[in-house]
């Protein structure tokens, strides 16, 4: 759009050179929550004429405990704005969130809620502990070079597997929280050119991630809770295309699987 002008501001970069770039007043300002409460507080960032508030992703930064740099940000903003609350799911905190802040909201669902996306074909595999990486690397083979999205639960897990598969010939970076905001979006970018292939991602790094195209979806491990499932899934069959999503399992947790899959309304 001709004059619309755009910023990011995140933790992990100069706060110096973010300042600089408000000073032009972009039209939107794109940032995570605590750098942009930085940035109201010491009126970096001007208020008073924000028109659209939106929140997007609004259920996991709940969860990763971000409620009161959301509500300080909400409190910021002008009582005529529009806030716009953007999700995969909905659950009671992000409904009592919405009471507070907004008035006779208009709910938009692009499919019913809690239900998993029809063009992600849902799989589950039993396998037992030791048999996992060769799994994954059965499952990456079969792909031929699809881009692979492979959730893990911890940090030290991404960096692991993600070794492990670099030096078994795959092109596998992994990413996490720690990473510095800039070593992140290289590895983003790496991965939407294809010139890393398989992505290692814990689900701090994943949540809000658009990239076009990836074709299987990994759990290395049955998620906390559907709501995570969901999420994790959704990074594939996105804009009408198609997708896998894949749960390995030990034989231990199939019930904890089955489960998950039956709160998504997935039937297996």
């Amino acid at each position: 759009v001709a004059g619309l002008t755009v910023e990011c501001v995140t933790g992990g970069s100069s706060v110096g050179q973010e300042r600089r770039r408000l000073e032009r007043k972009p039209t939107v300002v794109v940032g995570t929550p605590g750098r942009l409460l930085d940035h109201i507080r010491t009126r970096a960032v001007d208020c008073s004429s924000i028109a659209e508030l939106v929140l997007d992703e609004a259920d996991r930064m709940l969860d990763m405990g971000f409620r009161e740099e959301l509500e300080a940000i909400l409190d910021a903003t002008p009582s005529g704005r529009s806030t716009h609350l953007v999700s995969a799911t909905f659950p009671a905190e992000i409904q009592k969130l919405a009471r507070k802040y907004q008035t006779e909201p208009l709910a938009v669902q692009g499919t019913r809620l809690g239900a998993a996306n029809e063009d992600i074909e849902h799989v589950g595999h039993l396998v037992r502990l030791h048999d996992r990486y060769a799994a994954i690397v059965n499952l990456i083979l079969l792909g031929e070079d699809e881009r692979t999205l492979i959730f893990v639960n911890t940090r030290a897990q991404a960096a692991e597997l993600a070794d492990q598969l670099a030096s078994d010939g795959f092109a596998a970076a992994p990413i996490s929280g720690e990473l510095e905001q800039n070593q992140r979006t290289r590895t983003l970018e790496a991965f939407r050119s294809v010139v890393t292939t398989v992505l290692v991602a814990t689900d701090v790094a994943a949540r809000g991630l658009d990239i076009p195209d990836v074709a299987m979806v990994i759990h290395t491990d049955a998620p906390f809770d559907s709501e995570s499932y969901t999420h994790r899934a959704g990074r594939t069959g996105r804009a009408g295309a198609k997708g896998r999503s894949i749960i390995l399992s030990t034989p231990m947790r199939q019930k904890k699987v089955e489960f998950l899959l039956s709160l998504s309304l997935i039937h297996i």
